[in-house]
Protein backbone atom coordinates (compact mmCIF):
# COMPACT_ATOMS: atom_id res chain seq x y z
CA UNK A 1 0.00 0.00 0.00
CA UNK A 2 1.21 3.65 -0.79
CA UNK A 3 0.97 6.42 1.61
CA UNK A 4 -2.18 7.68 0.06
CA UNK A 5 -5.30 8.26 2.12
CA UNK A 6 -6.99 5.68 -0.06
CA UNK A 7 -5.52 2.41 -1.62
CA UNK A 8 -5.93 1.41 -5.15
CA UNK A 9 -7.90 -1.50 -4.00
CA UNK A 10 -10.15 -0.04 -2.04
CA UNK A 11 -11.04 2.81 -4.44
CA UNK A 12 -11.30 0.31 -7.37
CA UNK A 13 -13.77 -1.97 -5.52
CA UNK A 14 -15.99 0.66 -4.00
CA UNK A 15 -16.63 2.18 -7.47
CA UNK A 16 -17.52 -1.03 -8.81
CA UNK A 17 -19.54 -1.92 -5.88
CA UNK A 18 -21.46 1.29 -5.48
CA UNK A 19 -21.84 2.51 -8.90
CA UNK A 20 -21.20 -0.93 -10.82
CA UNK A 21 -17.88 1.28 -12.81
CA UNK A 22 -14.49 0.05 -13.64
CA UNK A 23 -12.14 2.99 -12.56
CA UNK A 24 -8.45 2.94 -13.42
CA UNK A 25 -5.30 4.62 -11.50
CA UNK A 26 -3.68 7.50 -13.62
CA UNK A 27 -1.29 8.82 -11.18
CA UNK A 28 -0.16 8.12 -7.90
CA UNK A 29 -3.07 10.01 -6.52
CA UNK A 30 -5.94 9.83 -9.18
CA UNK A 31 -8.21 7.31 -10.94
CA UNK A 32 -10.64 7.84 -13.86
CA UNK A 33 -13.36 6.48 -15.25
CA UNK A 34 -17.17 7.17 -16.38
CA UNK A 35 -18.62 9.31 -14.09
CA UNK A 36 -21.95 7.23 -12.51
CA UNK A 37 -23.63 10.75 -12.45
CA UNK A 38 -23.77 11.36 -16.12
CA UNK A 39 -21.38 8.89 -17.80
CA UNK A 40 -19.18 10.93 -19.57
CA UNK A 41 -16.31 9.09 -19.84
CA UNK A 42 -12.81 11.60 -19.54
CA UNK A 43 -13.87 13.89 -17.13
CA UNK A 44 -14.60 12.11 -13.95
CA UNK A 45 -11.98 11.33 -11.38
CA UNK A 46 -11.48 9.96 -7.76
CA UNK A 47 -8.54 11.88 -5.66
CA UNK A 48 -6.27 10.13 -2.81
CA UNK A 49 -8.63 11.37 -0.09
CA UNK A 50 -11.83 9.63 -1.66
CA UNK A 51 -13.32 13.29 -2.78
CA UNK A 52 -15.31 12.10 -6.40
CA UNK A 53 -15.53 15.17 -9.03
CA UNK A 54 -17.12 14.99 -12.76
CA UNK A 55 -16.14 18.42 -14.52
CA UNK A 56 -18.81 17.24 -17.35
CA UNK A 57 -21.78 17.06 -15.12
CA UNK A 58 -20.19 19.24 -12.13
CA UNK A 59 -20.92 16.45 -9.50
CA UNK A 60 -19.03 16.71 -6.59
CA UNK A 61 -19.12 14.32 -3.35
CA UNK A 62 -17.04 11.92 -1.54
CA UNK A 63 -16.82 8.04 -2.37
CA UNK A 64 -18.39 7.19 1.02
CA UNK A 65 -21.13 9.14 0.81
CA UNK A 66 -24.79 7.83 1.74
CA UNK A 67 -27.00 10.29 -0.46
CA UNK A 68 -23.73 10.36 -3.36
CA UNK A 69 -24.33 13.07 -6.64
CA UNK A 70 -24.43 15.87 -4.28
CA UNK A 71 -22.94 19.13 -4.76
CA UNK A 72 -20.41 19.92 -2.36
CA UNK A 73 -18.80 23.68 -2.19
CA UNK A 74 -15.21 24.18 -1.90
CA UNK A 75 -15.10 24.74 1.85
CA UNK A 76 -17.35 21.73 2.82
CA UNK A 77 -14.85 19.65 0.43
CA UNK A 78 -11.93 21.21 2.49
CA UNK A 79 -13.78 20.63 5.73
CA UNK A 80 -14.64 16.75 5.20
CA UNK A 81 -10.81 16.23 3.37
CA UNK A 82 -9.56 17.40 6.95
CA UNK A 83 -11.77 15.37 8.80
CA UNK A 84 -10.91 11.86 6.70
CA UNK A 85 -7.68 12.90 7.19
CA UNK A 86 -7.86 12.52 10.48
CA UNK A 87 -9.93 9.49 10.65
CA UNK A 88 -7.55 7.94 8.73
CA UNK A 89 -4.72 8.52 10.41
CA UNK A 90 -6.35 7.29 13.41
CA UNK A 91 -7.20 4.24 11.62
CA UNK A 92 -3.50 4.01 10.50
CA UNK A 93 -1.73 4.53 13.54
CA UNK A 94 -4.24 1.70 14.86
CA UNK A 95 -3.60 -0.79 12.22
CA UNK A 96 0.28 -0.49 12.63
CA UNK A 97 0.50 -1.32 16.14
CA UNK A 98 -2.00 -3.78 15.41
CA UNK A 99 0.76 -5.70 13.08
CA UNK A 100 3.28 -4.35 14.85
CA UNK A 101 2.58 -5.91 18.46
CA UNK A 102 0.98 -9.61 16.28
CA UNK A 103 4.28 -9.25 14.41
CA UNK A 104 7.17 -8.70 16.84
CA UNK A 105 5.11 -11.14 19.19
CA UNK A 106 5.57 -13.85 17.11
CA UNK A 107 9.27 -12.91 15.30
CA UNK A 108 7.97 -14.95 11.99
CA UNK A 109 9.68 -13.19 9.67
CA UNK A 110 12.85 -14.86 11.20
CA UNK A 111 11.58 -17.95 9.92
CA UNK A 112 11.60 -16.83 6.27
CA UNK A 113 15.46 -15.93 7.39
CA UNK A 114 16.51 -19.55 8.99
CA UNK A 115 14.74 -21.90 6.66
CA UNK A 116 16.01 -20.18 3.52
CA UNK A 117 17.42 -23.06 0.99
CA UNK A 118 20.68 -22.91 -1.12
CA UNK A 119 18.85 -21.62 -4.13
CA UNK A 120 16.74 -18.67 -1.87
CA UNK A 121 20.51 -17.19 -0.25
CA UNK A 122 22.36 -17.60 -3.91
CA UNK A 123 19.33 -15.22 -5.40
CA UNK A 124 20.40 -12.91 -3.08
CA UNK A 125 23.89 -12.85 -3.72
CA UNK A 126 23.23 -12.56 -6.89
CA UNK A 127 21.69 -9.05 -6.49
CA UNK A 128 25.32 -8.08 -4.78
CA UNK A 129 24.86 -8.78 -1.38
CA UNK A 130 27.14 -10.98 0.93
CA UNK A 131 26.18 -13.45 3.10
CA UNK A 132 27.02 -11.34 5.97
CA UNK A 133 24.43 -8.81 4.94
CA UNK A 134 22.01 -11.67 4.01
CA UNK A 135 22.24 -12.30 7.78
CA UNK A 136 22.48 -8.52 9.32
CA UNK A 137 19.28 -7.42 7.27
CA UNK A 138 17.63 -11.04 7.81
CA UNK A 139 16.45 -11.58 4.29
CA UNK A 140 14.61 -14.34 3.87
CA UNK A 141 12.21 -16.29 1.50
CA UNK A 142 8.01 -15.99 1.66
CA UNK A 143 7.07 -19.35 0.08
CA UNK A 144 3.32 -18.08 -0.34
CA UNK A 145 2.19 -14.42 -0.65
CA UNK A 146 -1.75 -13.61 -0.62
CA UNK A 147 -1.43 -10.32 -3.37
CA UNK A 148 -4.68 -9.09 -4.87
CA UNK A 149 -4.47 -8.95 -8.94
CA UNK A 150 -7.54 -7.29 -10.85
CA UNK A 151 -9.68 -7.73 -7.55
CA UNK A 152 -8.70 -11.21 -6.93
CA UNK A 153 -6.44 -13.02 -5.10
CA UNK A 154 -3.55 -15.01 -6.21
CA UNK A 155 -0.87 -16.44 -3.73
CA UNK A 156 3.24 -16.47 -5.09
CA UNK A 157 6.45 -16.96 -3.17
CA UNK A 158 8.12 -13.65 -2.39
CA UNK A 159 11.40 -12.78 -0.95
CA UNK A 160 11.11 -10.59 2.04
CA UNK A 161 12.83 -7.26 3.55
CA UNK A 162 12.52 -6.41 6.78
CA UNK A 163 12.12 -2.49 6.72
CA UNK A 164 13.43 -0.70 10.27
CA UNK A 165 13.03 3.02 10.99
CA UNK A 166 16.88 4.84 12.49
CA UNK A 167 15.89 3.09 15.41
CA UNK A 168 16.38 0.17 14.40
CA UNK A 169 12.49 -0.86 15.04
CA UNK A 170 11.22 -2.91 12.20
CA UNK A 171 8.41 -0.69 10.65
CA UNK A 172 7.32 -2.63 7.73
CA UNK A 173 8.22 -5.81 5.69
CA UNK A 174 9.29 -5.60 1.85
CA UNK A 175 7.85 -8.02 -0.45
CA UNK A 176 9.98 -8.62 -3.70
CA UNK A 177 7.26 -11.28 -5.77
CA UNK A 178 8.47 -14.05 -7.73
CA UNK A 179 7.40 -14.27 -11.11
CA UNK A 180 4.65 -11.73 -10.93
CA UNK A 181 1.63 -11.91 -13.75
CA UNK A 182 1.47 -9.10 -16.50
CA UNK A 183 0.28 -6.32 -14.67
CA UNK A 184 1.18 -7.24 -11.27
CA UNK A 185 3.54 -5.22 -9.75
CA UNK A 186 6.52 -6.85 -8.12
CA UNK A 187 7.24 -5.12 -5.08
CA UNK A 188 4.79 -4.82 -2.06
CA UNK A 189 4.59 -3.69 1.41
CA UNK A 190 2.21 -5.08 3.69
CA UNK A 191 -1.43 -3.93 3.31
CA UNK A 192 -2.40 -1.14 5.21
CA UNK A 193 0.60 0.23 7.07
CA UNK A 194 2.14 3.02 5.14
CA UNK A 195 5.44 2.19 3.16
CA UNK A 196 8.04 3.29 4.84
CA UNK A 197 11.87 3.71 3.28
CA UNK A 198 14.43 1.74 4.04
CA UNK A 199 17.70 2.55 6.08
CA UNK A 200 21.13 0.78 5.45
CA UNK A 201 22.38 1.35 8.55
CA UNK A 202 21.17 2.57 12.77
CA UNK A 203 24.54 4.35 12.84
CA UNK A 204 24.26 8.51 13.15
CA UNK A 205 25.62 9.81 9.97
CA UNK A 206 25.63 13.37 8.41
CA UNK A 207 25.44 12.21 5.20
CA UNK A 208 23.30 10.25 3.44
CA UNK A 209 23.17 8.68 -0.06
CA UNK A 210 19.14 8.43 -1.34
CA UNK A 211 18.78 5.65 -3.73
CA UNK A 212 15.15 3.73 -4.89
CA UNK A 213 14.76 0.22 -3.20
CA UNK A 214 16.24 -1.36 -0.33
CA UNK A 215 18.29 -3.82 -2.29
CA UNK A 216 20.19 -0.68 -4.14
CA UNK A 217 20.66 0.55 -0.61
CA UNK A 218 21.67 -2.27 0.80
CA UNK A 219 24.60 -2.42 -2.57
CA UNK A 220 25.67 0.80 -2.32
CA UNK A 221 26.07 0.72 1.44
CA UNK A 222 28.36 -2.06 0.74
CA UNK A 223 30.62 -0.82 -1.49
CA UNK A 224 30.85 2.63 0.49
CA UNK A 225 31.62 0.70 3.22
CA UNK A 226 29.80 2.09 5.91
CA UNK A 227 31.17 5.63 5.68
CA UNK A 228 27.29 7.19 5.56
CA UNK A 229 24.06 6.69 5.53
CA UNK A 230 22.49 4.99 2.44
CA UNK A 231 18.36 5.06 2.22
CA UNK A 232 16.20 2.97 0.14
CA UNK A 233 13.18 5.32 -1.25
CA UNK A 234 9.94 3.09 -1.88
CA UNK A 235 9.77 4.69 -5.12
CA UNK A 236 11.34 7.44 -7.24
CA UNK A 237 8.38 9.46 -6.09
CA UNK A 238 8.07 8.89 -2.51
CA UNK A 239 5.59 10.86 -0.42
CA UNK A 240 6.26 14.64 0.84
CA UNK A 241 6.23 12.76 4.39
CA UNK A 242 8.66 10.32 3.24
CA UNK A 243 11.25 13.24 1.43
CA UNK A 244 10.57 15.27 4.65
CA UNK A 245 12.35 12.93 6.82
CA UNK A 246 15.68 12.99 4.70
CA UNK A 247 15.67 16.29 6.26
CA UNK A 248 17.93 15.19 9.02
CA UNK A 249 20.95 14.54 6.80
CA UNK A 250 23.25 17.86 6.90
CA UNK A 251 23.80 16.46 3.09
CA UNK A 252 21.81 14.25 0.96
CA UNK A 253 23.03 12.50 -2.05
CA UNK A 254 20.22 12.26 -4.34
CA UNK A 255 21.31 8.87 -7.23
CA UNK A 256 17.91 8.14 -8.56
CA UNK A 257 17.92 6.13 -11.85
CA UNK A 258 18.29 7.59 -15.45
CA UNK A 259 15.50 9.05 -16.46
CA UNK A 260 14.05 10.08 -12.96
CA UNK A 261 15.46 14.06 -13.45
CA UNK A 262 11.93 15.27 -13.04
CA UNK A 263 11.48 13.41 -9.80
CA UNK A 264 14.71 14.54 -8.43
CA UNK A 265 13.74 18.03 -9.05
CA UNK A 266 11.05 17.87 -7.14
CA UNK A 267 12.99 15.97 -4.33
CA UNK A 268 15.35 18.95 -3.90
CA UNK A 269 12.69 21.23 -3.71
CA UNK A 270 11.40 19.17 -0.47
CA UNK A 271 14.78 18.89 0.89
CA UNK A 272 16.99 21.65 -0.20
CA UNK A 273 20.26 20.21 0.79
CA UNK A 274 20.05 17.35 -1.69
CA UNK A 275 22.68 17.33 -4.41
CA UNK A 276 21.38 15.26 -7.40
CA UNK A 277 23.75 12.74 -8.91
CA UNK A 278 23.26 12.08 -12.23
CA UNK A 279 25.14 8.44 -12.82
CA UNK A 280 25.13 6.86 -16.28
CA UNK A 281 23.28 3.77 -14.74
CA UNK A 282 21.28 2.69 -12.07
CA UNK A 283 23.97 2.81 -9.08
CA UNK A 284 24.07 -0.89 -7.96
CA UNK A 285 24.29 -2.02 -11.34
CA UNK A 286 27.68 0.09 -12.09
CA UNK A 287 28.90 -1.23 -9.07
CA UNK A 288 28.49 -5.06 -9.60
CA UNK A 289 30.12 -4.08 -13.03
CA UNK A 290 32.64 -3.23 -12.64
CA UNK A 291 32.62 0.37 -11.41
CA UNK A 292 35.47 1.43 -8.73
CA UNK A 293 34.91 3.20 -5.93
CA UNK A 294 37.15 6.37 -6.83
CA UNK A 295 34.86 6.41 -10.41
CA UNK A 296 31.59 6.45 -7.75
CA UNK A 297 32.89 8.98 -5.65
CA UNK A 298 33.35 10.95 -8.71
CA UNK A 299 30.10 11.50 -9.22
CA UNK A 300 29.60 13.19 -5.66
CA UNK A 301 30.26 16.94 -5.27
CA UNK A 302 33.64 17.40 -3.76
CA UNK A 303 32.73 19.13 -0.76
CA UNK A 304 30.45 16.28 -0.16
CA UNK A 305 32.65 13.58 2.07
CA UNK A 306 31.90 10.02 1.70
Amino acid sequence: MDTSIVDDYYVKSTALRRWGIAVKRTGSQHWNGPCPKCGGKDRFYIGNIGHCQCNQCDASFFLDDDKPFEHLDPLEIIRRADEQRHKEKELTEQRWRDWSNGFLAGYYWREWHKQMSQENIEWWLAKGLTRRQINYYELGYMPEKQVWVNDKPIVLPAYTIPVRNLDWEICNIHYRLVNPPEGCAKYRYETGIPAREFYATPKKHKVAIVVEGGIKASVVYRYVKGTCQVVGLTTCSPSQVMMERTRIFDDVILMLDPGCERQSERFKAVVPQTRICALPGKPDDLLLGGMTMSEFKSFIPRRVHV
